[in-house]
């Protein structure tokens, strides 16, 4: 019961960490953004330690990112009032979840250039961070093949440390990852979600 409870009590303190570090969080603005923008939720949920909610990514030939672990976005679109609308509906239509319902924004982490295949893209990503204050049911809608949630704590001590090796052209390339399960966790989503421990762990 004692063990239990210390655990609680860590995991409490982790949590206040994380918001208060995003709270304090100022992430820089793009003074020329690039031609296409777009933007991510980063959901978080105690389950009972701090997950976040990734998808794999339908295999399609025509998406530079497909088969890949991603965190639910996409591009933003006219319709939309700014990029957190963007992850917004873009949260909705990939995995069914109503984030304007269910959860409460946290902070805004730093734009990122899109790469796919070594090569950038003239588009950035916007990460958003949201804390479920209601039970979801996620569910993989047409882009996604699977979701599963990754145990933040976890990552943050190295539990799920790889290297992931891919091949461009003749050459073997090697990146940090994180491998859970069945899963890889690589390139933009892993750099996006070592910046969000980054951050917790630096306040």
């Amino acid at each position: 019961m004692r063990e239990i409870d210390r655990r609680m009590k860590a995991m409490a303190k982790w949590w206040t960490e994380l918001e208060t570090a995003l709270e304090t969080h100022r992430a820089p603005r793009i003074s020329t953004p690039p031609a296409q923008r777009s933007s991510v939720a980063a959901i978080l949920e105690f389950r009972p330690e701090p997950h976040v909610l990734l998808m794999q990514r339908v295999e399609h030939e025509r998406d530079p990112w497909s088969g890949h672990v991603s965190l639910p976005g996409g591009r933003s679109s006219p319709q939309d009032l700014d990029l957190l609308a963007t992850a917004i509906r873009e949260t909705q239509e990939e995995v069914d979840v109503d984030l304007r319902q269910s959860a409460r924004l946290l902070g805004r982490l730093e734009a990122r250039q899109a790469m796919s295949r070594g090569k950038p893209h003239d588009m950035d990503v916007t990460p958003f961070v949201f804390r479920l204050e209601r039970e979801v049911e996620p569910t993989p809608m047409e882009e996604a093949k699977a979701l599963f949630w990754l145990p933040l704590e976890q990552a943050r001590n190295g539990a799920f440390e790889h290297e992931y090796r891919f091949q461009r052209g003749d050459q073997i390339h090697r990146t940090n990852a994180w491998k859970y399960e069945d899963y890889v966790v690589w390139g933009m989503t892993y750099r996006i979600l070592d910046n969000l421990l980054t951050i917790c762990r630096a306040k």
